[in-house]
């Protein structure tokens, strides 16, 4: 028998504490310390959408950044279904953030926008405003479509707002995942610079430490079935993983 694996957010605290004290002394001082400083930078005020990416490099190396600058949730709207993510290039960015899954664009939108989410769309076409036009004082998603088509048209239609990286040179357009690793920082950074960058709840924060070390301590499922607890993970992902 495997000992039970749950979504870490469905668990109570006190089920947290018990896996943290029950693996705790699994590892050093050092990386718990680590885990604990990376912590009181994350953020879900602002998150990134990726809508039907299609090159798995791409899509990586925007989870690498958005964990870098300490985004905690990235929304995927996947191809037909599967997303693949890039082995090398994420680095292991996947195992850091809560990752969604949605099947289509208008279920990702209103999931968001019931959780108080302006959504702001990436887009070439006219009318779209220069990124530090965003309203930072609200909690922000940030769309990025396609490689070849960008946006798709009802993310344009129902977008609150559609955005550029302002360009001085001849070529029109970033890279997808150079574009969002722009953006992500000008608005992590005029958030710090406004004193609007917020952290996890305090729940928040001991749900994702207990499923941190889940992760680092070798052996953490067998010593949890052992104490007959539950595995805390942050979330199923289905994720293919490709070189």
């Amino acid at each position: 028998m495997t000992a039970e694996k749950i979504t870490t957010f469905e668990m109570s605290e006190s089920e947290h504490d018990e896996v943290i004290d029950c693996l705790r002394p699994f590892i050093t001082d050092q990386r718990f310390e680590v885990f604990e400083d990376i912590l009181k930078k994350r953020t879900r005020e602002t998150c990134v959408v990726l809508e039907q990416v299609a090159n798995p490099h791409n899509a990586s190396a925007v989870m690498r950044s958005a964990e870098a600058f300490g985004l905690f949730e990235l929304h995927v709207i996947p191809q037909e279904g599967s997303f693949s993510a890039s082995r090398n290039v994420a680095s292991g960015a996947q195992k850091w953030l809560d990752l969604h899954m949605h099947a289509q664009t208008d279920k990702c939108f209103d999931s968001l926008r019931a959780r108080g989410y302006q959504i702001w769309a990436s887009d070439l076409q006219e009318n779209a405003l220069p990124i530090e036009k965003i309203d930072f004082s609200k909690k922000i998603a940030l769309v990025f479509g396609n490689e070849r088509d960008g946006i798709s048209e009802y993310a344009r239609k129902y977008s609150d707002q559609r955005f550029i990286v302002p360009m001085q040179g001849f070529v029109e357009s970033f890279n997808i995942s150079v574009a969002a690793a722009i953006s992500i920082y000008h608005v992590s950074q005029a958030r710090a610079a406004q004193g609007l960058k917020s952290g996890l709840t305090p729940k928040d924060h001991k749900a994702v430490l207990a499923s941190w070390i889940t992760q680092s301590v070798r052996a953490s499922h067998q010593i949890l079935q052992k104490k007959g607890l539950k595995v805390p993970i942050i979330r199923p992902q289905r994720v293919r993983a490709v070189e």
